[in-house]
């Protein structure tokens, strides 16, 4: 088993997806309601999803790899 601490960036993949949505479904967005930011985050997963290349690169890291 490998630890690792959370904060790490470079060792936690999920810290980039939040940075992409925080640039691209969120960004200089202000919303009325917790709606809004929940539909302007689906749409953000959705759009990454779609896009395969850009998922791999923030997430696919050798040094993670341990299989």
């Amino acid at each position: 088993m490998l630890r690792h601490n959370a904060h790490w960036y470079e060792l936690n993949p999920v810290e980039h997806l939040w940075d992409h949505l925080r640039e691209h479904a969120l960004r200089n967005t202000v919303f009325d309601t917790l709606q809004q930011v929940m539909h302007a985050l689906v749409e953000g997963v959705r759009d990454l999803a779609a896009n395969a290349a850009v998922l791999t690169s923030m997430t696919f890291f050798p040094h993670l790899r341990i299989l």
